[in-house]
Order: C-alpha cells, then sequence, then structure tokens
C-alpha cells in the first residue's frame, strides 16, 4: 500500500465536503419535487373543479328558466330593496299593534283599580320581553 500524502487528504477531504454539498442539494431538489402535485393528483382537482363548474352552470341554467316562466306567467320577482321594505312595514305594524296593547292593559289597570302585574295574569297576557322575544332590526332601504 502507498502511504496518502498530505495533498492528497486535502484533496479527498475537499472532495467528501463538494459530495455532500451535492448530496444536500439534491435532498432539498427532491423535497421539493415530492411536494409538488402530480399530474394524476392535478387531474382529479382538475374533474373536481370541472364538476362543481357544471353544476354551478347548471343551477343558473334553471334559475334563468324559472326567471323567464316568472315574466312570462306575469309573477312580478321580488327585489331585495321591496322584501327590505316589506319586513320594515311588517316591523312597524307589530310596533304599533304591542304598543297598543301594551296601552290598553295600562289603561284597564288603570280603571280597574289593579297592579298592571295582577291585570295580565286575570288576562293571561305576556309581553315580548317575558317571553325573550325580540324586535328584528329595521333594515336601511
Amino acid at each position: 500500500r502507498a502511504k496518502a500524502t498530505a495533498e492528497d487528504l486535502r484533496d479527498a477531504a475537499a472532495e467528501l465536503a463538494a459530495g455532500k454539498k451535492r448530496g444536500e442539494a439534491a435532498r432539498v431538489e427532491t423535497a421539493r419535487l415530492l411536494g409538488e402535485p402530480t399530474n394524476a393528483d392535478l387531474a382529479g382537482e382538475v374533474a373536481t373543479a370541472e364538476a362543481a363548474l357544471a353544476a354551478v352552470r347548471a343551477a343558473v341554467d334553471a334559475a334563468r328558466e324559472r326567471d323567464v316562466k316568472r315574466r312570462k306567467s306575469g309573477i312580478e320577482v321580488p327585489t331585495p330593496a321591496s322584501l327590505k321594505k316589506q319586513i320594515n312595514g311588517m316591523r312597524r305594524e307589530w310596533v304599533e299593534r304591542r304598543n297598543k296593547c301594551t296601552d290598553f292593559v295600562e289603561r284597564l289597570a288603570d280603571g280597574m283599580e289593579k297592579k298592571l302585574g295582577d291585570v295580565r295574569k286575570l288576562l293571561d297576557v305576556v309581553d315580548d320581553k317575558e317571553e325573550g322575544v325580540v324586535l328584528p332590526p329595521k333594515h336601511n332601504v
């Protein structure tokens, strides 16, 4: 066997270091490549997206058909603004009726010279607040 010289040892150490660097670079590149989706994965995602798109298109087509049928039949489709106005009107009516009922029961209690709670129990009347009913918010139109 021939003895290795100091220069041979330095060359071998440099070659080893370079090999380790290339190995680490290959591991990093392999990890990056393994992290990317395969063609089969992408094909599956495309198929899923196309199916979702077809479902959305079918829903849009069905909505268009319903709209055409409504227009032909003369049925008017309410707009969001008109629905909000309707809701506000119903809300206003509810408040007015509730206030009238409350006022009536208060006057009745005053006329009978009894406490309001006693008259409510006698008439079996329950207030919205006692039942936990919350008035819906008013819509801005």
